[in-house]
């Protein structure tokens, strides 16, 4: 027997790679569950080595099975004949290795150590001459070790990440718990690559990868980041941008993923999966408290209903936290949260036939972050870069008591600025098998989001002080955004035994509507005015595309192939009223209205080429083109020339890799070197009005973007686990493309924003077994050189390399509740999660959730 060349007859390196892989015949039947495992089938497996074993048994009956390679050193099966369910054929097979089989919430099994080894020594086979390691000790039942970093969907498709062609991270739930991080600017905190720009509302973040990204307020452009939650993409960055609660798995894909999963993904993809109900019942109930007042509570709850007909989950979240910064004006607190959060699924069926799920959730923030807290009462001037002081801001500040600093958390504003945002949506997937080695797959998703906002504009509470010249403008912001979108996706898999494929079609239908109003009060010569602008604008969205991807496979070789032919239709309205002279004030343009269309067809692609000579390397090649389609600049501040639509944005990328681990297992490794050219850069380009900054969107021009990604797995004994990962990353502009009637600073050759040269994380765990239990010390750091925020990479709006270190320290015992006490930032380096002008004077920061050293305890109970 061989699988992708590889004989499996013996052990070895063909039984290693074998154990490793997704064990079955089709990777399209890769998500059954094996809810009938007593189904009798006709399975006659003589004694072989253990991985052969499992790869038949998987072959055989289409069933997912999973395992550790090195788990399987040196085992040999027991025999299996005559009639059996997969279940039995499983403990059939494991007798007197030590090993068990679970069943999967996923689907299929995964084999395990048992929790206490039995006492017999496993056959092993004559053909291996090199002694088998000792076993690590297992982990209490309650808690099991992590699962081996194998599984990942890159592909639509669950596979080993080491077979999948693309650089990618995966971060599991185990990762999560420790390192304490409950939403995705926490993990941009921890993964290089990846970065969150920061802002006051959900509906203004965004998230970036390799330094890339798109980075608007404007409904009308769509994120190059693309965000996916259990096979739905979400349209927006605000819509996801969430609470990461119930996760199963995150994975990281980096570079033009748009083949696959959309095309807004230009730039990468996270992808968000949930955990499912199980087969068994399950529950636990968690909670947390830390040293500066936040708490959280969790719950969850899983297994059988209807006599076993049904399988469902139900799962829900609480959180509150008063902040970290101040409101000298009131004596608020503030830069906190509360959010609460609920998740249902249910799933029926049978794995060989036809299976339904029907997943529902509802997410509900509130955010009291405020609009930018002043670093500095100087700014740099759009257009020519100057850095210019305000010293009426400089006295206003001082009169309130705040100190601009890269240290200051303090705000003197008019009133508190507030966020309510409602995400919540659901998805029903149906799968059914056509035959042997084919499934059809159908997501059917319906989801809203709905954001309002009151916002301080000046980020002051006056406009003079005695004793200084002039006056600032008082301004205040309402916000109201609905978004409804709607989704269809259907997708067949097949696989042969030298051709796998997923093929699909897709259909995205976005509805934004945006209500947005600005009250602006001035201090002129003639005396205090008051003026309001009110603008209603709305943006629809229409994506049809059909996509592919082969691999073929030729002993050691694999060809891979791939596309998306995509139609894009995007329209929007803009009208806004005011009550501002003819030349307009500072923050308010003049009234204005004005809608438009366009259409477009685009395509993505990607080839390549992989060379697999076992566990030890995996070598590949690939080229992909992404594209993003066209966009709009629509925003209360829109101006005749924001009407036309931009161009598509498209790139070119090139990138080699290897994966593999050393001999024996212990280090496994995943190396990436890209380079990445792209066209058309859909930015954000600052503009002045009457001295007051606002942005529009544009067609930046050309940027390359280049590097070297390495991720590092070791695990040398005694307890010990070490992962480290870095990113080497040059992210430069070409040329810049300066719009016509707008001044632009020179940023030819300058680095691009959010990309910092260095990126580097490292975690340490031992573990150590108790007779009740056992103990788990560890500690993480996470570092990143010099990084910029602005395209004018001026000192005001640069943060200087940071070293950032945490520590956690965890007891899970048997019985009983799991206990962690965990220390975030520990050496209480401060730092800004981002810099930017300020909308009236002055230069801002948005002060990050771990500023300052916190210290959490967390339980959780398993029942």
């Amino acid at each position: 027997m061989r699988l992708h060349g590889h004989d499996l007859r013996h052990g070895g390196l063909g039984a290693l790679l074998a154990a490793a892989i997704i064990l079955c015949a089709a990777p399209a039947q890769a998500a059954l569950d094996p809810q009938h495992p007593t189904v009798p089938r006709r399975i006659d497996l003589p004694a072989q080595p253990l991985a052969g074993a499992l790869i038949e048994l998987s072959r055989r009956t289409g069933v997912l099975i999973l395992a550790d390679p090195r788990l399987l050193q040196g085992l040999h099966s027991t025999p299996v004949r005559g009639a059996a369910g997969v279940a039995q054929a499983l403990a059939q097979l494991l007798r007197g290795t030590g090993l068990q089989a679970e069943a999967r919430a996923e689907g299929g099994y995964a084999i395990v150590r048992l929790a206490t080894m039995p006492a017999v020594t496993a056959e092993r086979s004559p053909t291996r001459t090199r002694p088998a390691r000792a076993p690590r000790p297992a982990a209490p039942l309650p808690f099991p070790p992590d699962d081996p970093d194998i599984v990942v969907t890159a592909r639509l498709k669950e596979e080993t990440s080491a077979s999948v062609p693309i650089a990618l991270s995966r971060i599991d739930r185990a990762m999560l718990q420790r390192r304490g991080v409950t939403s995705l600017a926490g993990l941009a905190r921890i993964l290089p690559g990846l970065e969150l720009k920061d802002s006051a509302s959900n509906k203004d973040r965004s998230l970036l990868l390799r330094g890339l990204g798109t980075v608007s307020t404007s409904p009308g452009v769509e994120p190059s980041v693309s965000t996916v939650v259990d096979g739905v993409v979400m349209s927006r960055s605000g819509q996801a941008i969430v609470e990461l609660d119930d996760i199963e798995r995150i994975e990281i894909l980096r570079g033009p993923q748009g083949t696959l999963f959309g095309k807004n993904a230009s730039a990468g993809v996270v992808n968000i999966l949930t955990r499912r109900p199980t087969p068994s019942p399950e529950g636990s109930l968690a909670g947390a408290v830390s040293s500066d007042g936040e708490w959280r509570l969790s719950g969850r709850l899983a297994g059988p209903l209807a006599g076993g007909q049904l399988r469902g989950s139900l799962s829900a979240m609480s959180r509150r936290f008063d902040g970290n910064q101040r409101n000298l004006a009131n004596g608020n607190r503030i830069n906190g949260s509360e959010r609460d959060a609920l998740r249902a699924q249910i799933e029926t069926g049978d794995p060989d036939r036809v299976k339904v799920g029907l997943a529902i959730d509802f997410q509900h923030t509130r955010e009291d972050v405020p609009n930018g807290t002043f670093l500095s009462d100087s700014r740099t001037r759009p257009g020519d870069g100057v850095l210019v002081a305000n010293p009426l801001l400089g006295a206003i500040l001082a009169v309130g008591g705040v100190t601009p600093s890269p240290r200051n958390t303090a705000v003197r504003t008019t009133i508190d600025s507030a966020v309510t945002d409602r995400n919540y949506g659901g998805v029903l997937r149906t799968d059914a098998m056509l035959g042997e080695g084919i499934r059809l797959a159908s997501i059917t998703a319906y989801r809203r989001w709905d954001n309002n906002q009151v916002q301080d504009y000046d980020g002051t509470d006056r406009m003079t002080v005695p004793g200084a010249a002039g006056a600032l403008i008082e301004g205040a912001d309402r916000g109201d955004l609905q978004t409804r979108q709607f989704s269809q996706e259907l997708r067949i898999y097949g696989d042969r035994a030298a051709l796998d494929y997923v093929a699909g079609l897709y259909l995205l239908d976005v509805t934004t509507r945006e209500e947005y109003q600005r009250v602006i009060r001035t201090a002129g010569a003639a005396g205090p005015a008051t003026y309001t602008g009110l603008a209603r604008y709305a943006v629809g969205t229409t994506n049809l595309a059909g996509f592919g991807e082969l691999r073929w496979t030729a002993g050691p070789w694999r060809i891979l192939a791939g596309g998306r032919l995509l139609y894009d239709r995007l329209s929007f309205s803009h009208r806004r009223v005011t009550d501002v002279p003819a030349e307009g004030v500072g923050g308010i343009r003049p009234d204005f209205a004005a809608s438009g269309a366009t259409r477009q067809l685009g395509w993505t692609g990607r080839a390549g080429v992989q060379l697999d000579r076992g566990p030890a390397l995996n070598l590949y090649a690939t080229v992909s083109r992404g594209y993003k389609g066209p966009a709009y600049s629509v925003s209360f501040n829109m101006v005749e020339a924001a009407t036309a639509a931009l161009d598509p944005e498209t790139s070119l990328a090139l990138e080699l890799g290897a994966k593999g681990e050393l001999p024996g297992g212990d280090l496994t490794y995943s190396l990436a070197a890209f380079s990445t050219r792209y066209w058309g850069f859909q930015a954000n380009l600052p503009v002045s009005f009457l001295g007051i900054i606002s942005t529009r969107l544009i067609n930046a021009g050309s940027v390359r973007n280049q590097g070297l990604e390495a991720d590092v797995s070791f695990r040398p004994g005694g307890g010990w686990a070490i992962t480290a990962n870095g990113a080497l990353l040059d992210s430069r502009i070409i040329h810049f493309t300066c719009p016509a009637g707008v001044t632009c600073a020179g940023s030819d050759g300058g680095r691009m924003p959010f990309s910092p040269r260095w990126r580097a994380s490292a975690e340490a765990i031992w573990t150590y077994p108790l007779a009740g239990g056992e103990i788990e010390l560890g500690g993480a750091l996470g570092y990143r050189s010099l990084t910029t925020f602005q395209f004018d990479d001026r000192d005001l709006t640069v943060q200087p390399g940071l070293l950032l270190v945490d520590a956690f320290a965890s007891f899970r015992p048997r019985r009983g509740p799991q206990l962690r006490l965990s220390a975030r930032n520990l050496f209480n380096r401060p730092y800004s999660s981002y810099i930017a002008n300020g909308n009236v004077a002055g230069t801002i920061r948005f002060v990050p959730r771990d500023m300052n050293r916190f210290i959490t305890l967390d339980a959780t109970l398993r029942f």
